[in-house]
């Protein structure tokens, strides 16, 4: 409701707190709904195009301009792209304004430690509006959130509820990305004994081996699980600290420095050492098997495929 009757809206909230799948559930509404809409995620703002080919030049945006249509301009996880570049959403206004729109709409997300007030302070300006109108926070899930989530995937929310107390999980029930992991934990084993990190760890194996029907399909593979999870190391520690957002898969010739190149991470040594002591060698098809699987999203790029972290979470 606030998405639809507000020129521009901040979505704040923690890490893991719904953010995402609140702008693709409105996203999925404006498609139901026929509205013209943009949706990016902030790590497209630097995958191979300018703000202008993502905004003004974009056809979706020209069509909404000669029909003087509604236009919705979401992008999600701006704080990704903050990270690089600070003034990136003051970059983003002066592209619209170029050439704006009377109807248009601007929604973004932010991890809320990460929204600048700087960033506010032009969206506040640009659509006069006060700070209690642009910047809504998503609040923690409720007990019936919670039980409903549940009986969605055929779990007792009364069984389900007293578990969280035993094991002192509740906070992280509290939270959609851990709840899920919680809930596929309890309908598996009837249990939630682990900490956490392992309930992350959990999962994260779990999404390794999984294939997304969304994503290019991964080749086949003999890589153990120990094996995948080294790799994905690599790319997470080379992404954090070299402040690398994305992987590309094309040529080596990317224009982009923020994004990894197969060659980097493979690097001078490409060998990694498992807990067992034993060590194995990473190769380009291993990578990109790992890059397919549903720990990852797959952006398009002009000059080859671009992997990103399906949740900055899992990287840290």
């Amino acid at each position: 409701e606030l998405a639809t009757s507000s020129s521009a809206l901040i979505l704040c909230g923690s890490p893991g707190s719904g953010k995402t799948t609140e702008l693709e559930l409105l996203r999925e509404d404006l498609q139901r709904r026929g509205v013209p809409h943009l949706f990016y995620k902030a790590t497209a703002l630097g995958a191979g195009g300018s703000l202008a080919q993502l905004t003004v030049s974009h056809q979706v945006w020209r069509n909404a301009k000669a029909a003087d249509a509604e236009l919705t301009l979401i992008v999600d996880g701006i704080d990704e792209a903050l990270a690089r570049e600070e003034t990136i959403v003051e970059q983003l206004l002066a592209v619209i304004g170029s050439d704006p729109l009377a109807r248009l709409r601007i929604i973004l997300s932010c991890r809320t430690a990460d929204w600048q007030k700087g960033a506010e302070n032009s969206l506040r300006e640009k659509f006069g509006m006060n700070q209690r109108e642009l910047v809504h926070h998503l609040c923690p899930l409720r007990r019936q959130d919670v039980s409903k989530a549940a009986e969605t995937v055929k779990v007792d929310p009364g069984e389900f509820s007293q578990a969280l107390v035993k094991h002192d999980a509740i906070s992280l029930a509290a939270l959609p990305i851990t709840l899920r992991m919680l809930l596929r934990e309890f309908s598996s084993s009837s249990s939630l004994n682990a900490t956490r990190l392992e309930f992350y760890q959990r999962f994260i194996r779990y999404s390794l081996s999984e294939p997304s029907p969304n994503r290019p399909k991964a080749v086949q593979s003999n890589l153990s699980e120990e094996q995948k999870l080294q790799i994905v190391r690599r790319v997470a520690a080379l992404s954090m600290f070299g402040s690398y957002y994305a992987v590309i898969t094309g040529p080596d010739c990317a224009q982009d420095p923020g994004q990894l190149t197969l060659t980097a991470i493979l690097g001078s040594d490409p060998t990694e050492k498992l807990p067992n002591d034993r060590t194995f060698e990473i190769t380009t098809e291993s990578l990109v098997n790992v890059l397919r699987s549903n720990l990852f999203d797959c952006l398009d790029d002009g000059d080859g495929q671009v992997f990103v972290f399906s949740h900055r979470t899992y990287s840290e």
